[in-house]
């Protein structure tokens, strides 16, 4: 009864993560052995690095349907199950963006029914 209330802002998936990241070069032996020289001092940031990783994926209204359903592209250009994922890490002041694409084949064409894998049925000629 309240869904003319709701207003959808994302129909996609994001999440925002802080990863340390704990190597080392030298084994757990090195370190503990009494021989091993000290270490001068090295910044905190240095030694395990943090990492601010998000992920965002973002599908698009246009031709939005379920996988098997909604196939090909539109007279606008728009394609089925048009979805960009983009992945951020930020890391000692900078920011990196990887962004990936995906979605159906962008000729036009539909597939009736998804049982036993029938074929592809071209719908416009060239």
């Amino acid at each position: 009864e309240v869904d003319f209330w709701i207003i959808p802002v994302i129909q996609g998936f994001v999440q925002i993560e802080e990863l340390v990241v704990n190597y080392s070069e030298s084994s757990d032996d090195d370190k503990s052995s009494p021989e091993t020289p000290p270490q001068e001092s090295t910044c905190v940031d240095d030694i395990h690095p943090t990492f601010l990783v998000a992920l965002i994926s973002r599908r698009s209204r246009h031709r939005a349907g379920m996988r098997y359903k909604r196939r090909g592209v539109d007279k606008n250009g728009n394609v089925a199950n048009y979805v960009e994922t983009e992945q951020l890490i930020h890391v000692h002041n900078h920011t990196l963006s990887f962004i990936q694409t995906r979605g159906s084949v962008p000729v036009f064409w539909s597939q009736v029914g998804y049982r036993y894998n029938p074929r592809p049925r071209l719908d416009k000629s060239k």
